[in-house]
């Protein structure tokens, strides 16, 4: 279990492993975050769901992201009922899944 470091061990870390996906399902999350991430390590694509409806308050910042980013920032909004409050991080090499983290902690 990590409970130290979170941002480090869990998305900085695995790509030193060559993994180069990353995918997201998270309750809430901020652009202001995956612009962070996105920023500080240029080795993977984010691939960002969004599940709880109504979360779109920094869609300016998503499309933002976007524009800076291109192909490597993929988001979406969770439109559609039960909402998804989960916080899942799955690390791809391409589509193969290598290293998974579930908890608590929102992409925030």
């Amino acid at each position: 279990m990590i409970v130290e470091n979170l941002y480090e061990e869990v998305l900085i870390k695995p790509t030193l492993k060559g993994v180069d996906n990353l995918f997201v399902v998270s309750g809430y999350s901020s652009a202001t975050f995956a612009n962070r991430h996105l920023t500080e390590n240029k080795d993977f694509r984010l691939n960002l769901i969004i599940g709880m409806p109504g979360m779109t308050k920094d869609h300016f910042g998503y499309m933002n992201l976007y524009k800076k980013f291109g192909d490597r920032f993929n988001g979406h909004y969770l439109q559609k009922k039960p909402p998804v409050h989960s916080k899942v991080y799955g690390w791809c090499n391409g589509n193969n899944p290598l290293i998974g983290y579930s908890g608590s902690a929102n992409y925030s």
